[in-house]
């Protein structure tokens, strides 16, 4: 980048010199792309990291077709049909960067499942003080589970146990569970 000057002699006469202002523009590189998972019905955020400020951005679905520009991009409403690899383009000036990919996964809500030892769904237990029992939290493997139990206890276990019940162990036991920040369907018992 800079000044470049022309000069020269004519039949030993020196010309008028002549210059010209040559601007060498950096490459925008896109050095990251972020589209951390949503959950279904919030909204999606693509962003684009560029090697310089200041940079233009084109995005594009997996058809290939323009769907915005900015940065980040805003999904609204996130579906599931939302669920695809994203392009993005950084511009400056006139040059352009390479075209980068991202994927975008959107979580729906799963309902989950309260199950014996068996793996049959559970809706109620009785059974006599002192006596044992024992729930299985069951949903997609990605889940984190979160157990409330009466009495105020919790477990992030995908399984509760009481071995040796009594009567202050009565009450709702509810499972709860998330992928990501993404609540699931409850389910208790």
């Amino acid at each position: 980048t800079g000044w470049y000057q022309l000069t020269g002699i004519a039949d030993g006469c020196a010309l008028g010199p002549d210059s010209v202002w040559i601007e060498i523009i950096a490459q925008p590189e896109i050095t990251s792309l972020t589209a951390p998972p949503v959950c279904i019905g919030n909204e999606a955020v693509l962003t684009a990291t560029t090697n310089i400020p200041d940079c233009s951005f084109i995005w594009y679905n997996a058809d290939g077709d323009s769907i915005g520009s900015g940065n980040p991009l805003l999904i609204e409403n996130a579906s599931i049909d939302d669920i695809q690899t994203y392009a993005c383009l950084a511009e400056f000036w006139t040059c352009s960067s390479s075209i980068e990919m991202v994927p975008l996964d959107v979580v729906a809500q799963l309902q989950l499942s309260i199950t014996n030892v068996a793996g049959n769904e559970v809706n109620e237990i009785s059974l006599c003080s002192g006596e044992g029992f024992t729930i299985n939290a069951e949903g997609a493997s990605e889940i984190d589970w979160q157990w409330n139990i009466p009495g105020g206890n919790t477990s992030s276990s995908n399984e509760w146990s009481e071995s040796n019940a009594q009567e202050s162990a009565s009450g709702w036991y509810t499972l709860n569970g998330y992928i990501g920040n993404c609540p699931m369907l409850s389910d208790s018992v």
